[in-house]
């Protein structure tokens, strides 16, 4: 909806732009209604993130985060990612920072790394079962 009143520029009526608008109409902190604003423009382009949101699969914190690196070339793996852990995990403030930056996520019987390039790598504590979850199921 946001996305949608700012591409119609509704907010047009006397304020500077969309976040002024939200803002002033929601009481929204400044920063954060750019933020809003942010988020709804990004969602235009990653169509599978938006759709989790809008089934309630991710959070706004979440989508937030992702938002900030996610790119129709890794917006699949993103929302893997997203899934098997918190909005913490997915505020990343770590190598995901990196635009475009591919995420590998490495089953490692040892060690399970999610990996956003050969340099950096985080491990957080999920990575042992998002990995697990893409090893193919063992007969028993």
């Amino acid at each position: 909806m946001i996305r949608e009143f700012d591409e119609r520029s509704g907010w047009n009526t006397g304020f500077r732009s969309c976040a002024h608008w939200l803002n002033w109409r929601t009481g929204l902190e400044l920063g954060a209604a750019r933020e809003k604003v942010r988020v709804a423009k990004a969602l235009g382009e990653l169509p599978r993130l938006s759709e989790a949101m809008r089934c309630g699969d991710l959070s706004y914190s979440k989508v937030r985060a992702l938002t900030r690196v996610a790119t129709a070339d890794n917006e699949i793996e993103l929302l893997e990612f997203a899934r098997a852990g918190t909005a913490a995990h997915a505020s990343i403030d770590s190598p995901l920072r990196t635009r475009g930056c591919p995420l590998k996520v490495t089953p490692n019987p040892g060690l399970s790394r999610v990996r956003s390039s050969p340099s950096l790598s985080v491990k957080p504590p999920f990575a042992g079962s998002l990995a697990r979850s893409r090893l193919p199921s063992r007969s028993r």
